[in-house]
């Protein structure tokens, strides 16, 4: 499904719905839109940290709405993107690749752009039963087991403002139980503007027992693709195994609604090594480090030591980490 006149490859993460409730997460961000031709770099505006002096830089909307391309030539938008931000006094942005279609490749050897790849994301393809199943290691169908044993039923469901209510403190608990970085800790009104903006393409993923909440899951979707976009689970559900049973029985019910691919991500170390035992399909994740003003930045990053981009931000530290 293709959002608001929006590039159908990409789907919801180049909506201006998307944008607006992913712009919410950057404090003190504006949302802005480049757009030359018919590509598009949507972009979270914010003001320097005060101990920097005057000007902006800048992010782009969470999760993978980084520059996307149709015909144009990467050199050509890059110069008009560059002459765009220096006349906004943007220093440098932050971009995020999409996955599937964001074509960093295209983008490598521009004069002040670094193409970096952060990660290779875990990815389902969607098929029959037996070759799904075939491709999980062995612990999924052991904790799956344990789920079934100890009464975990699933279901997916359309988003609403009652899922949500349901949904948000069991998040919340969970990135506190896990002490995941503040930024991860979305406010309500994200939520709240994610359903109002592209609730017809996001789904909810339970797990239950006997009625209580054991783990859910917010899937967020497309023309292809099913991204697992955010998850939460309560300790009833880490004892229980439910959270395997939930990714095994949402990746059925994506493929009887015929998506061909099941995008589980990266994330930390622990996230990551759950998600692999999902199945060998990866796909590269690419993050972007543009620098408008090489003088400026060289100024603010002085004697700075650190991967962290901006380098004058390393101190805030906020989800741009790559």
């Amino acid at each position: 499904m293709a959002l608001n006149g929006c590039h159908t490859c990409a789907g919801v993460y180049y909506s201006e719905g998307y944008w607006r409730a992913a712009g919410l997460l950057e404090r003190d961000g504006k949302l802005h839109v480049f757009r030359y031709g018919e590509a598009i770099v949507p972009l979270v505006v914010r003001p320097l940290p005060e101990s920097c002096g005057p000007g902006f830089d800048a992010v782009s909307p969470y999760d993978f709405c980084g520059p996307l391309l149709n015909r144009e030539s990467p050199g050509e938008v890059w110069q008009a993107l560059c002459a765009w931000a220096r006349q906004r006094r943007i220093i440098a942005a932050f971009l995020r690749f999409h996955p599937f279609c964001g074509h960093a490749e295209r983008w490598q050897t521009l004069n002040g752009l670094e193409i970096v790849h952060s990660a290779d994301n875990v990815v389902v393809g969607l098929s029959d039963d037996d070759t799904m199943l075939s491709l999980f290691k062995p612990q999924v169908l052991r904790d799956v087991k344990v789920a079934r044993r100890a009464g975990v039923t699933c279901s997916v469901e359309r988003a609403a403002a009652r899922g949500m209510d349901a949904f948000v403190p069991l998040y919340w608990a969970s990135m506190d139980r896990l002490g995941a970085e503040p930024y991860y800790r979305f406010p309500s009104r994200f939520f709240d503007s994610l359903i109002q903006g592209v609730g017809e393409v996001v789904k909810f993923a339970w797990a239950t027992i006997d009625g209580d909440s054991a783990a859910a899951a917010l899937l967020v979707l497309d023309d292809q693709t099913a991204f697992y976009y955010l998850a939460c689970s309560s300790e009833l559900g880490r004892k229980s195994c439910a959270m395997n049973l939930l990714v095994v029985e949402s990746a059925r019910w994506l493929h009887g609604m015929g998506y061909e691919r099941f995008h589980l991500g990266g994330g930390s170390p622990a996230l990551r090594h759950f998600k692999e035992r999902f199945g060998p399909g990866r796909v590269p994740y690419c993050v972007g480090r543009a620098v408008f003003d090489a003088q400026r930045y060289a100024e603010l990053s002085a004697g700075i030591s650190t991967d962290f981009f901006p380098a004058f931000r390393a101190a805030q530290k906020t989800a741009t980490d790559v």
